[in-house]
């Protein structure tokens, strides 16, 4: 956490009173939690004895927000083409 450059420090401090003090984001921040939580990324915000506490309070912002709904289906499709990617060569060659 403490790689952060010194411009972004305010912006995870506001991040962390949202998702560890439970202040109600504003639409930025959660738009950015809808955006980071899909993506696993909600640990780079918080220390590690916060992350459980973190990607719950995610899940249940990113759930109200429309990116945090576009991003998951969107990260969900990739990760249906990469299996799928995977697995249809596998398929058609052993047949």
């Amino acid at each position: 956490m403490d790689r952060l450059p010194r411009e972004l420090k305010p912006l995870r401090e506001r991040l962390r009173e949202v998702l560890v003090g439970g202040r109600e984001p504003t639409e930025d921040e959660a738009l950015l939690v809808g955006l980071l939580e899909p993506l696993g990324l909600i640990d780079s915000v918080v220390t590690r004895t916060e992350r459980r506490a973190a990607r719950a309070r995610a899940k249940a912002v990113a759930e109200h927000g429309l990116a945090g709904t576009a991003v998951r289906d969107s990260v969900r499709a990739v990760q249906a083409a990469v299996v799928a990617a995977a697995i249809v060569p596998a398929v058609t060659s052993s047949g």
